[in-house]
């Protein structure tokens, strides 16, 4: 009588070896894009932000009004961003600010992971995977004339 091999539980071994690969894969591919929808909407915030802050427009240090250059920046990110993590600037010497300076806008976003693929990472022995990163952009305009409100100059520019 030949010996007989039983593959009964085959497809279940083969599957608990490569589905973490296969997880791994997925959430890549899912993070990739939403870090990227991120930082899209970052760096569109912060070119719109200095577009508008060039037209004259507030900067909005306290608040971020539909008509300032920080509400402008917060209303293209889609509410994905908030008020705190946008940052107007006029860098230059002392004195207020005049047509032709600059305008600086810049974003600074804390981007939290959507899918335990850290967790996964860790579980298969890779190294460590950030649970959150900071993604930032900046941008500068030439102001087309002066805003409306005196605004001072100074802070870094990008």
């Amino acid at each position: 009588m030949p010996h007989v091999l039983k593959s009964e539980g085959q497809a279940v071994v083969e599957l608990v070896l490569v589905l973490p690969l296969i997880l791994l894969m997925i959430f890549a591919v899912v993070e990739f894009g939403f870090a990227l929808n991120s930082h899209l909407a970052v760096s569109n915030a912060a070119a719109e932000g200095a577009r508008y802050g060039a037209l004259g427009s507030p900067p909005g240090n306290a608040t971020c009004a539909p008509n300032t250059v920080r509400g402008r920046a917060l209303n293209t990110s889609a509410e994905n961003l908030e008020c705190s993590e946008i940052t107007v600037s006029y860098p230059g010497g002392p004195g207020s600010v005049a047509r032709g300076d600059s305008v600086v806008v810049h974003v600074s976003h804390h981007y939290a992971m959507v899918t335990p693929l850290g967790s996964l990472m860790a579980f298969l022995g890779e190294a460590g995977f950030p649970a959150s990163i900071t993604l930032s952009a900046c941008s500068t305009g030439r102001l087309e004339q002066a805003p409306a409100i005196p605004v001072a100059r100074g802070g870094p520019a990008c």
